[in-house]
């Protein structure tokens, strides 16, 4: 039995969608009103291993965080730490879904820094100008860090997939009006949730780790791979000098995540332009191409 914890967000869904594929026993429950419920859950239940998804994103996007500060600390950083602890006591594998959003890259852009996993997170509290959603995310990891050490921190950023979403990257770049476009790095929404399943089957080193794919790419040249799938938007590239203009409240992350850790137990993703590729030439059709 496994247990995913969050019912409706983005990526529980996949999870869920993922085991359904699989035929594995799993169940959902939330923790949003009484994070300390979790000990009856571990009792009733009894999960080989618990997947916490619980996450508070805000909506429309991550400014809503800055107008709800105590939910979000709450959600993103208080639950994960209840969670942990009493894995720990019960002896159960704990794998937490975070976020590579708590580094910045302060360079130019043209030669962008490769954030590893070693690396002290620098778009957090204690840094100026980070948006309160990296801070919590990041006091996770380090609450989680504090209670135990048999743990998962698997860490996506911008996550997309084939399946049109108001959360899907893609979906936002089909849309939006005016585009920032540096590096990053992206998730494949569908491959994270496989390496996720992955890493806890085969039993690879507890840690954090970037679940990004390889090689950063920015938002003009995701778009130019759309339109050889007749998918097209014809939308203002902003400059550095104007981005703060389009920001309301909240800063946003910009960085590029090193993927050498993942590589090491054998479970990288594929490049990021051939993921992109694959997911807009399966645009919106029925299925799961990537794990089939």
């Amino acid at each position: 039995m496994i247990l995913i914890l969050g019912k409706n967000g983005y990526v529980s869904k996949r999870f869920q969608d993922f085991f359904n594929v699989k035929k594995m026993d799993f169940v959902c429950e939330s923790l949003r009103g009484a994070p300390q419920y979790i000990n009856i859950l571990l009792q009733k239940h009894k999960p080989r291993y618990v997947i916490n998804c619980i996450g508070y994103t805000g909506v429309p996007n991550i400014d809503e965080c800055e107008n709800n500060k105590e939910e979000c600390l709450r959600v993103n950083s208080i639950i994960p730490a209840v969670v942990a602890t009493a894995c720990k006591e019960f002896g159960i594998k704990f794998l937490h879904v975070g976020t590579g959003c708590i580094y910045q890259d302060y360079g130019s852009g043209e030669y962008p820094t490769m954030f590893s996993e070693k690396e002290t997170p620098n778009f957090c509290f204690g840094y100026n100008n980070c948006s309160w959603y990296s801070g919590t995310k990041e006091l996770a990891e380090t609450m989680i860090s504090g209670v135990c050490k048999e743990y998962y921190i698997m860490r996506l950023r911008m996550p997309f997939s084939h399946v049109s979403n108001p959360k899907n990257y893609l979906s936002k770049l089909l849309k939006y009006k005016k585009i920032w476009s540096r590096n990053n790095s992206i998730t494949n929404l569908d491959e994270f949730v496989n390496v996720c399943y992955l890493s806890l089957e085969q039993g690879i080193p507890y840690g954090i780790y970037n679940v990004v794919n390889p090689q950063p790419i920015c938002a003009q040249d995701i778009l130019e791979i759309a339109k050889k799938f007749g998918l097209e938007n014809e939308c203002e590239i902003i400059k550095d000098s104007e981005v703060m203009k389009t920001i309301t409240q909240s800063p946003r992350s910009d960085c590029t995540l090193s993927t050498n850790k993942l590589k090491e137990c054998n479970l990288e993703l594929i490049p990021t332009r051939e993921s992109v590729s694959r997911c807009f030439g399966y645009w919106e059709k029925e299925g799961n191409p990537f794990w089939l």
